[in-house]
């Protein structure tokens, strides 16, 4: 697994996701000198026969397992078939699966829940058009994982995750495609003045909601100098780690 510590001390104060709408990536002067990195994120929700959506989009449940070995019939979501892990989740309607994950170079970089077998949990699934996103959350509400893909906008409401602040920093990677120019840039992850920047793909200590958990910047990317309609992707992941 790719993982890179930042330097300097953690993130002390909790973080706020402010912003629904970010500004899409500026143009660069300067090339960077390399490629577009990206870590092929994927969200994805599949129900039970003939279930619908709860209108608030939170599941509450027993975890029945976490696993990259199970599959479902994928009702929401885009790339399902890419996704490297599937969370199950029991409740009054039946079993709801949540597939979830990223990779670099076709290699799974996923890190499994820290979860218990039959542990109450709750998660909530956020869709915008094509962008999908999930928090995760155990009995005591403390934050087990959330993980963004946002594609063409943001997915998760503002208040997701409690004071987290996602944005986009100096440009890491650029690339002439058929109709423009890719180019990446930094994700930042701000608290209190304070600012994490990490480059796609990397994980960093962080303090959320003020306990210590992990942030992943895992894409941020645009078309510049567009001669065709394409999507802007940005996503990102905050995991406890497993003991």
């Amino acid at each position: 697994m790719l993982r890179k510590l930042a330097s300097g001390p953690a993130l002390r104060t909790s973080l706020r996701y402010t912003a629904r709408m970010w500004a899409w990536l500026a143009g660069c002067d300067d090339e960077p000198g390399r490629g577009v990195k990206d870590a092929e994120p994927v969200v994805c929700l599949a129900g039970p026969e003939g279930a619908e959506l709860p209108v608030d989009g939170v599941f509450t449940g027993l975890a029945t397992a976490d696993s990259a070995d199970l599959d479902a019939d994928w009702r929401w979501g885009e790339r399902c078939a890419d996704r490297g892990r599937v969370f199950e989740l029991e409740d009054a309607a039946g079993r709801w699966q949540l597939g979830y994950g990223w990779s670099e170079g076709g290699s799974d970089q996923t890190p499994r829940l820290d979860l218990r077998p039959l542990s109450p949990v709750t998660f909530s699934w956020h869709t915008v058009g094509r962008a999908t996103g999930f928090v995760l959350r155990d009995a005591d509400q403390d934050l087990v994982a959330a993980l963004e893909v946002g594609t063409g906008s943001p997915a998760l409401p503002t208040d997701a995750v409690d004071n987290f602040v996602v944005g986009s920093g100096e440009v890491t990677g650029s690339v002439a495609v058929d109709c423009g120019r890719l180019v990446s840039r930094q994700l930042t992850f701000t608290t209190g003045g304070e600012t994490l920047a990490l480059e796609t793909i990397d994980g960093a200590d962080a303090i959320v909601e003020g306990k210590p958990r992990t942030a992943w910047a895992l894409t941020n990317t645009a078309l510049q100098d567009a001669t065709c309609e394409a999507d802007t992707r940005r996503a990102w992941a905050v995991w406890r780690e497993t003991p």
